[in-house]
């Protein structure tokens, strides 16, 4: 028995559970947000002054009456001041990421003027894009 080929309104119907879940999703992730947030700031605010009580008494660590280890974490954090020899540097130890987003967009520029470099190859790919609804102009009130 063939499979049914679908139709505008099954696609429709697809389509519109597709945005039901996507809406539902998006919501739960903003009411996450919402419910996490101030504990997030929190758990930064409480770890500061641990860190601060800790070296304000000479303590590199101590145990919670309920089990809990807290000790101090020492280690260095690299802030670039100059770019240019970072990046001389980067290649020469092969520590240098690609910038994904930055490759498609030149590559893509190379395709379009047929000037790919030969160590790629185009591969047609198909998704799904989805947009909002558009949304009406709001009139202004008087």
């Amino acid at each position: 028995m063939a499979s049914k080929k679908p139709t505008i309104d099954t696609m429709k119907k697809t389509g519109e559970e597709l945005a039901a879940v996507r809406a539902e999703l998006r919501g739960r992730e903003e009411k996450w947000k919402e419910e996490t947030d101030h504990l997030y700031e929190r758990e930064a605010e409480l770890k500061a002054k641990l860190l601060a009580d800790l070296d304000g008494v000479g303590l590199a660590s101590f145990k919670s009456s309920s089990g809990e280890m807290y000790s101090i974490s020492q280690g260095q954090e690299f802030q670039v001041v100059n770019p240019i020899a970072l990046d001389a540097w980067a290649r020469t130890n092969r520590c240098v990421a690609i910038d994904k987003k930055a490759l498609k967009s030149r590559l893509l520029d190379a395709f379009k003027k047929g000037q790919l470099p030969d160590f790629v190859k185009a591969v047609p790919k198909k998704t799904i894009s989805i947009k909002g609804p558009k949304k009406e102009k709001e009139e202004a009130a008087d």
